[in-house]
């Protein structure tokens, strides 16, 4: 069975938000991503909700621009009161800048993905999954 990731992020981090998605399905195999149709709004939809039960985990992609988007803000909370784990991708943005909510939160910072992904077959493996009540240490910011 596939270990299913929903990623979260806001309109203007598409790209990163692809280049994510890619890195995953090349490096996790059994690993299944559950992306809803988007609406241009960033309205939290039904599909999305749905798509958030669905998964086992939730990356939210955090940028300048997506941080305090109500999209974003809307797919954590929807993430943590369905008990999802949960695990920030920060790009870009100063460590002392990050909101209050990302402290009980163990961040992954972009600089380091390809170590986090590596690592993400053998934790799903072994059941140890990916978020914030499984990761290992966090990674100091870069």
């Amino acid at each position: 069975m596939a270990y299913k990731i929903f990623i979260s992020y806001g309109q203007s981090d598409k790209d990163l938000a692809d280049d994510l998605a890619a890195r995953l399905r090349q490096i996790a195999k059994d690993v299944k991503l559950v992306v809803p149709r988007r609406n241009p709004r960033e309205r939290f939809t039904p599909a999305v909700r749905a798509a958030i039960e669905k998964a086992d985990a939730v990356m939210l992609l955090l940028t300048a621009n997506s941080i305090e988007t109500p999209y974003v803000s809307v797919c954590l909370g929807a993430a943590l009161g369905q008990r999802k784990r949960v695990v920030p991708i920060i790009v870009g943005i100063d460590p002392e800048a990050l909101p209050g909510w990302m402290h009980h939160l163990q961040p992954v910072w972009y600089a380091h993905l390809n170590a986090f992904l590596l690592d993400l077959p053998r934790r799903v493996k072994s059941g140890e999954g990916v978020g914030y009540m499984a990761l290992a240490p966090s990674v100091p910011a870069p």
